[in-house]
């Protein structure tokens, strides 16, 4: 794999632009997607949403490919429809372990965009099922491919984990992971999402109701698990718990609320699959997590303390692989050695709620429907012009010096975009990335800017 600077004459070629919100939950399946795309001709371009949004916003043709990770880039979404030929979304807040209305709700708020996009890959039968009621005359678009972060959990990538999950081993030891999804910790947070909902009502696509009722509910459960937790840690004999915050969580809630406890550890680094080959055990209340947790056979807990889950949340793939406990009491001690009999089996064959296919990586059936679309090279090089470099420069540098520095990661953590991209888009994690993907194949990397990664296939040795 080489490292160059830009190329010294151009070569039309298709283009690919992949935005990163969320680093932990996106980079390294969409580094699998670049990859793939290269491999058969494009040129694949990875960086920052808010770099990679502006990038796209200044370009003079329309050609290219945009990835998105959800209905529509916000307020950038008409400038970025106007400037590339397919505009397509592998949606990330749509997940397999969502239920029914809370689904077809999501859809409904992505509807108003739908006109604009040109595919909407689905992770599921049941999702494609439920985008077809909603979207009737949309059917066409969407496409059942799975997921690229379903193909990071096939044996063939389990290397990619292997460095990172030792170490993670060595650092903490024996523990169990909570992998939190509660999302409406923070009290400010909660007051500005229902003032919205009220107001918006969700552009008036949803129940505002229902929404402003999970989030009290999520409210009321998360000061619920801080007591639990505080009742486990004075019990002897146990693993520690780490916690992983869900993206969307100011962690200083966490830390302010566990801060006195020992047997607790408020951790968000990192992406949350070297966590799961680390950690003993799962303990999640109903997230995609267990489903990944379940294929590696980590022994799954479902938190349920009100044992008041519907009979249609008992049939989520997360509820069906888990063992139920009402407390964190409940979890086993030091000593206890699970055996299979006793954990919940997974099939992922012919389910309709996760689709794995066996053949075909999911990111080799997206580059096929797009290519299917046959989108045109582009005309000309993505220029990234001064002003948008310098801030990419300050943007990257202002991240990796946060995230060097504990103290200092650990006070400005909160903010929102220091908490998703992390210490951002480093070129040589994604050589790393691609290398263990992809070995043995001629990829070349470029960094047209600080955080702006291109991927493309390398030239074909000749020869003499």
């Amino acid at each position: 794999m080489s490292d160059l600077k830009r190329p010294a004459s151009f070569n039309p070629k298709k283009e690919l632009y992949i935005p990163i919100e969320i680093k932990a939950r996106e980079l390294q399946s969409r580094i699998l997607v670049g990859g793939v795309f290269a491999l058969n001709g494009y040129r694949t371009y990875i960086a920052s949403k808010s770099i990679i949004e502006r990038a796209v916003k200044n370009k003079k043709d329309s050609s290219g490919t945009y990835l998105f990770k959800s209905g529509c880039a916000g307020n950038a979404f008409p400038k970025i429809r106007k400037n590339v030929e397919l505009y397509c979304v592998l949606d990330e807040e749509i997940g397999v372990a969502i239920l029914d209305k809370e689904l077809e709700e999501n859809i409904k708020c992505r509807a108003n965009a739908i006109d604009a996009i040109d595919i909407w890959f689905s992770a599921s039968m049941h999702i494609t099922s439920a985008f077809k009621r909603v979207c009737p005359n949309h059917q066409s678009k969407v496409i059942t491919t799975g997921s690229p972060k379903f193909d990071l959990w096939k044996k063939k990538f389990q290397c990619v984990y292997d460095r990172k999950s030792l170490m993670l081993k060595k650092t903490y030891g024996d523990f169990i992971l909570f992998s939190s999804d509660f999302g409406f910790i923070d009290d400010k947070f909660a007051e500005k999402e229902i003032k919205k909902a009220k107001v918006l009502a969700f552009k008036n696509c949803s129940d505002s109701t229902s929404f402003i009722q999970r989030i009290k509910n999520a409210k009321k459960d998360f000061n619920l698990f801080c007591q639990d937790l505080s009742l486990y840690d004075k019990l002897p004999n146990r693993l520690p718990i780490i916690i992983r915050p869900h993206p969307s969580e100011p962690q200083h809630v966490w830390y302010q609320r566990l801060n006195n406890l020992h047997n607790i550890r408020v951790i968000y680094q990192g992406e949350i699959s070297e966590w799961l080959h680390s950690c003993q055990a799962l303990l999640h209340r109903g997230c995609t997590t267990a489903v990944q947790a379940a294929l590696l056979g980590k022994p799954c807990f479902f938190w349920n303390p009100s044992s008041s889950h519907t009979a249609h949340e008992q049939q989520l793939l997360p509820y069906s692989l888990s063992v139920k406990v009402n407390s964190c009491s409940s979890l086993p001690d030091k000593n206890h050695i699970w055996t299979n009999e006793e954990l919940p089996s997974l099939d992922i064959k012919d389910n309709e709620r996760i689709y794995c296919p066996d053949q075909l990586l999911s990111s080799e059936l997206i580059f096929n429907a797009i290519e299917a679309k046959d989108p045109r090279p582009s005309s000309k090089v993505l220029t990234i012009p001064l002003w948008l470099s310098l801030y990419a420069r300050a943007s990257q540098s202002l991240l990796m010096l946060i995230w060097a520095i504990p103290p200092l990661k650990k006070i400005l953590s909160s903010h929102r975009k220091i908490r998703k991209l992390q210490d951002g888009i480093r070129m040589d994690e994604v050589a790393d990335y691609l290398t263990t993907l992809f070995p043995g194949e001629n990829i070349l990397l470029i960094e047209i800017a600080p955080g702006v990664i291109c991927i493309e296939k390398g030239p074909t040795a000749r020869n003499n």
